[in-house]
């Protein structure tokens, strides 16, 4: 249909990854760009598991990022020296599973999380968490970088009434 585009797998040499659609149903493994900027401008629905590396780039999710329905697909992003930024809600109509941030710079999250685990295994900057944090797994939320980490508010917790672990190591 015209009111959305389905991308497989992405791998430019070093080009961005700009994609300007109504909504962006994500249906590879992976999307990479080998150094380029990754804009996802408009809603994305995640169709798999997917990989994102965008070797250094720059990755800005400019809208919503979402499971596609009654699925609870996760993402790893790799963004490096890169800064990764959701202006948008993650997981606000279905939820992820893992949102694992392998690497960044800066990581802003704009809007609501809502995911069955954080992570972000490693950053040189700072880390800002603005709206809600909600996990359902007991991995809950775990956050390490080495700048500073600003949160608003964090829930954990299982359907069977089981609490989340939280989880923040700042190195700066």
């Amino acid at each position: 249909p015209s009111c959305c585009i389905h991308v497989g797998n992405i791998s430019p040499a070093g080009c961005p990854v700009i994609l300007q659609v109504p909504v962006i149903n994500l249906t590879g493994s992976s999307l990479v760009s080998n150094g380029g900027v990754v804009r996802l401008e408009g809603p994305v629905v995640l169709n798999n598991n997917i990989r994102l590396n965008s070797g250094g780039g720059n990755t800005n999710f400019f809208n919503t990022l979402n499971s596609a329905p009654n699925t609870s697909y996760s993402a790893s992003l790799t963004v490096g020296t890169g800064n990764l930024n959701f202006s948008g809600d993650v997981g606000s109509r279905n939820p992820l599973g893992n949102l694992s941030i392998v690497n960044a710079q800066n990581v802003l999250a704009n809007g609501s999380i809502n995911v069955a685990n954080l992570q972000q295994l490693a950053g040189s900057g700072s880390t800002n968490l603005q709206g809600f944090v909600s996990t359902t797994d007991l991995a809950g939320v775990d956050i390490n970088t080495n700048g500073n980490i600003t949160t608003n508010r964090i829930v954990t917790g299982t359907d069977s009434g089981d609490a989340g672990q939280v989880r923040l190591n700042s190195g700066g």
